[in-house]
C-alpha cells in the first residue's frame, strides 16, 4: 500500500527515524547524502548510517543501511 503522507520534497526512508542528515558528498557524477537512522523504532535508543543516492538531486534512491555499529 502506498503511503500517501511520504515526503516527496525532503528525503526519507521508507520506515524508522532519520536522524542528522550529513555530508552532501558529490563523487564521479553521482551524489551521496549519508544520515543517522534507526531502522526499528521512532525513538533514538539505536542509531546506524544510512544513504542516499542521485544522480541528479531530484530523484533519490535510498540504499539503505550504510554503516553498522559494532
Amino acid at each position: 500500500m502506498e503511503n500517501i503522507h511520504k515526503n516527496i520534497l525532503h528525503l526519507e526512508p521508507s520506515r524508522g527515524l532519520l536522524d542528522d542528515p550529513n555530508g552532501l558528498v558529490q563523487f564521479n557524477g553521482k551524489y551521496y547524502v549519508f544520515h543517522q537512522w534507526n531502522r526499528f523504532g521512532l525513538d533514538h535508543s539505536y542509531k546506524e548510517w544510512g544513504l542516499f543516492t542521485s544522480s541528479d538531486l531530484l530523484h533519490w534512491h535510498y540504499e539503505g543501511s550504510a554503516i553498522l555499529p559494532n
